[in-house]
Parts: structure tokens; C-alpha cells; sequence
């Protein structure tokens, strides 16, 4: 099957979008939507400028960070395309991280769930239930052209933010090799550059994960440390900016190391937490 991917990035940038979220029209005639975006006018025309006078069929929506999904309900209007996501694997207590700012009112005209085919005349879409950066993650792949639209889960210009309680490390681990055993792909992200060897980078990811879990694991033997003193030892050199959310993926390695009973902590799970070798 032969058909376009346009690409649209959103004038979002900033410490945790880089250029801003991508949003992916496919499709010749009938119409893909991937990662609507920002509830943004500009990005909104830019969108239907791109969709000209086509039918838009589905809007997808990997997630549901508001980076990437408030727009879904203008464009369903506007387009009448069906929304298709999922909200069903959101923990209850999504405000405890004020940080990370869900889309509470994305309701999806379809759920996905895990290997859900969505089919167009000119293309065919499977998801991928990849959990780890939110619980709720997917990532969609196109198997006739080797392409899988990943989301937040692999971005072109920085690791992913695993940020507890609702990301989970060890999920993220595991999506990453899901992905790694797709086989070798091109990957669209919703941030950065398109990958073009989607397998090896995944791989490299794989391993900067597993060097941090290491290092972690080594600083909490030389004495009883939080997410907040690793962090200062570990990103020595960090954009201030993005302090807190480095601190949070540390979290999410040490709770990780924690399940796995190399270290342990009084239960808590926060930054101020201290965690010790067992």
C-alpha cells in the first residue's frame, strides 16, 4: 500500500517538547490522524490545511498527555472522525503528580486495546500497548512499509520521562523490548526527528537505561540516598529545567530496583524517600 505521511509540529517547544509535538496525517484519501496536539487555533489550521478536503476517518491518540491529545475534540467535530485512545488504565490519584498534566477530559469514541487492528482503504495500523512513560501508552505500527508511530515512548531528541506514580520503569523496560522485537523500523515520534533505524536506537536506549538502573544501584551501596541526592550526583550538568523531571525518573528506578529487592525503602515512594541496599 502506498500513501503520505505528513508531519506537523506544533509551536509547543519547550525543556520537555523540544521543537513540539508532531502530529502525523495518513493516508491518501482517507484519513489517519495520530497525536492531535495542543488545543492551539494555529496548530488546528495547520492540520486542516493538510487535510484539505478529505475524509478523516480516525483521530489517534497515543496518549493522554495534553501535549498530545487536547485537540482530539475540535478535530472530531470539525471532521467528524472517531477518537480512539484509552483512558481506561489511569490511576485514580492522577493528581498526586501535579507535574505531569493528563487530559481528564479526552473521552475516546473507540478504547483501544492490545493488538486492535484500525484499517483504512489505504492503510493498515496495529497497536501496541507499550506502558511505561504513562500506563496508557500505545504505540501504532504499519507493517506493510516497517514504520511504528511510537509516541512519547521513543522520541528523536531525548530519553523518555518515566515519572511515578503512573509511569512505571519496569513497564517501560519491558514496552522498549516489545518494540526492539518488532524488528528493525522506521520510527515517528512525537517529539524530534523521524528514526530511521529504529531498532538499533532502541537498543542504545535499552542500555542507557540499564547503565543508570547499574549506577544507582552502586550509589545506594555506598550509603542510604533519595531520588533527590542521586539526582545531583548523577546529572551534574543538567538544564535546571529539567531537574524535577529527571529526579522522577530516578524514582522510577529506584522503586524498579526496589520490586526487584535490591534496595528498600519505608514504603513511601517519593523524591525524599530513602532508599538502602538490603
Amino acid at each position: 500500500m502506498n500513501y503520505q505521511i505528513k508531519s506537523i509540529t506544533a509551536q509547543n517547544g519547550g525543556p520537555t517538547t523540544f521543537n513540539g509535538t508532531n502530529t502525523y496525517i495518513l493516508g491518501n484519501n482517507n484519513l489517519i490522524i495520530i497525536d492531535p496536539g495542543p488545543d492551539d487555533n494555529q496548530h488546528l489550521e495547520n492540520i486542516l490545511r493538510n487535510v484539505e478536503n478529505k475524509n478523516v476517518e480516525h483521530i489517534i491518540v497515543t496518549h493522554t498527555h495534553k501535549d498530545h491529545s487536547t485537540l482530539a475534540n475540535k478535530l472530531a467535530e470539525i471532521t467528524g472522525a472517531k477518537k480512539i485512545g484509552s483512558t481506561k488504565y489511569f490511576i485514580k490519584n492522577q493528581e498526586k503528580n501535579s507535574i505531569i498534566n493528563f487530559d481528564t477530559e479526552f473521552t475516546p469514541d473507540i478504547y483501544l486495546i492490545d493488538q486492535m487492528v484500525i484499517k483504512t482503504e489505504d492503510l493498515i495500523l496495529k497497536a501496541l500497548h507499550t506502558p511505561g512513560h504513562t500506563s496508557d501508552h500505545f504505540c501504532f505500527k504499519e507493517e506493510t512499509k516497517s514504520k511504528i508511530f511510537t509516541g512519547d515512548h521513543i522520541m528523536g531528541w531525548s530519553s523518555t520521562l518515566v515519572s511515578p506514580p503512573d509511569g512505571n520503569m519496569g513497564d517501560y523496560i519491558e514496552s522498549l523490548n516489545r518494540i526492539i522485537d518488532q524488528g528493525n523500523n522506521e520510527y515517528f515520534p512525537g517529539h524530534g526527528d523521524k528514526i530511521t533505524d529504529g531498532k538499533r536506537y532502541t537498543e542504545k536506549l535499552l542500555q542507557h537505561r540499564t547503565n543508570r538502573k547499574q549506577r544507582i544501584h552502586e550509589l545506594i551501596t555506598l550509603g542510604n540516598k533519595n531520588a533527590e541526592e542521586l539526582t545531583s550526583y548523577i546529572y551534574k550538568d543538567i538544564d535546571t529545567r529539567l531537574l524535577k523531571y529527571a529526579t522522577l525518573t530516578i524514582l522510577a528506578h529506584l522503586i524498579d530496583l526496589e520490586k526487584e529487592n535490591f534496595i528498600k525503602s519505608d514504603g513511601t515512594n517519593n523524591t525524599e524517600t530513602k532508599y538502602r541496599k538490603i
